[in-house]
C-alpha cells in the first residue's frame, strides 16, 4: 500500500483516530494515576507541618539534639551565602562570555550577524 492509499483510506482513517482517543485518554489516566499520590503526600505533610511553622522558626539558632525547638536561621543565612558567591561569580562570567560571543566571535554557531 501506498502513503496515499493509506491516507485516503476512510476506514483506516477512523481506526487511526480512534487508536489516537484512545491513546491520548490512556496518557491522560496514567497522569492523573502518578500525580494523585504526589498530591496525597503532599497535602500531609502540609497538613502536619503547617502547625511548627512560626517566627521562632526562622530566626532561632538549632538546639542541641534532643532538645525540643529550635530554629532555621543557621541554614537560611548559608544559603544566602551560597547564593550571593555564586552569583558573584557566575554573573561576571556569564556576562563576559556573552560580549565576548557577541562581539568578538566569528566563528561561533550561535553567534547571530
Amino acid at each position: 500500500m501506498t502513503a496515499e492509499k493509506i491516507f485516503k483510506n476512510p476506514k483506516n482513517l477512523k481506526r487511526r483516530k480512534f487508536i489516537n482517543t484512545l491513546m491520548i485518554f490512556l496518557c491522560f489516566v496514567s497522569a492523573v494515576l502518578t500525580i494523585l499520590p504526589l498530591l496525597y503526600i503532599f497535602i500531609y505533610t502540609t497538613q502536619s507541618g503547617i502547625s511548627a511553622l512560626n517566627i521562632d522558626f526562622f530566626t532561632q539558632l538549632p538546639k542541641p539534639v534532643g532538645e525540643e525547638g529550635g530554629g532555621m536561621a543557621n541554614a537560611i543565612v548559608g544559603s544566602g551565602i551560597l547564593i550571593g558567591l555564586g552569583g558573584l561569580i557566575g554573573i561576571p562570567i556569564g556576562i563576559m562570555s556573552g560580549i565576548y560571543i557577541a562581539e568578538y566571535s566569528k566563528e561561533f554557531p550561535c553567534r547571530s550577524n
